[in-house]
């Protein structure tokens, strides 16, 4: 009921809000996934990884194993892998009530793709920088990823025009 009191063409208090909040985290997906990129371009063309040795083991392990790598880019880059995780996730989150099902489905598939790429980028070191398949899968879930939060952008945007929160 509290919907039939708001206006044609705009939003209840707490759904612009979380549209306006979806916008931003939007906005900081794709700025850190651009930058994950040129991270991630660093470390494959002039990172030199360490020598494959034993197993690191699963979970910490492979944290351990990038830590004492002691390559700044290649540890920022897994940090902000994580951090991607989480916008990715509130981003999903923050769709929750709106009536554009492009929203949900793209937020769903660029949460998915952020996960494949998390996904590989952990079994990429796991198996000692060696496997060129989860190197690759990690930069197609990248890929996925941008596409999927730039159409997710586009239509917020034409959410918000629509109920008039951007002129």
């Amino acid at each position: 009921m509290a919907e039939a009191s708001v206006a044609p063409g705009s939003l209840p208090p707490v759904q612009a809000k979380r549209l306006r909040s979806l916008r931003v985290a939007l906005n900081a997906i794709i700025g850190l996934l651009f930058l994950q990129f040129l991270m991630g371009m660093w470390a494959n063309l002039f990172a030199s990884f360490p020598s494959p040795g034993p197993s690191p083991g699963q979970g910490f392990g492979v944290v351990s194993l990038i830590m004492s790598s002691r390559m700044s880019v290649l540890m920022v880059h897994a940090v902000t892998g994580l951090v991607i995780l989480a916008l990715s996730i509130a981003a999903v989150a923050l769709t929750r009530g709106q009536k554009q099902k492009n929203l949900v489905l793209f937020g769903m598939l660029g949460l998915v793709s952020v996960l494949v790429a998390v996904y590989s980028g952990y079994y990429f070191v796991y198996s000692g920088y060696t496997s060129g398949v989860y190197s690759f899968v990690m930069a197609a879930g990248f890929i996925c990823a941008i596409m999927c939060y730039f159409f997710d952008l586009q239509f917020t945007l034409i959410r918000m025009r629509k109920v008039r929160l951007l002129n």
